[in-house]
């Protein structure tokens, strides 16, 4: 009966540990995604301002 209950618990012990584990992972992934996101739309809207600018500087006017 003993060796059961123990079993038990290291079980439930393993089990909540390897959830935490799968959170945090998700979790940094998630950020990590956020990051790339957040750096991808900057250099868009980096590329669109540099271009917006060379054809202004070219004299055609933005309607």
């Amino acid at each position: 009966m003993k060796t059961t209950d123990w079993r038990k618990k290291l079980e439930v012990r393993h089990r909540s540990t390897r959830e935490d584990a799968e959170r945090a992972v998700r979790e940094s992934l998630e950020r990590n995604l956020y990051i790339v996101r957040r750096d991808h739309a900057r250099s868009v809207e980096e590329w669109l301002e540099r271009k917006r600018q060379e054809f202004l500087s070219k004299g055609k006017r933005l309607v």
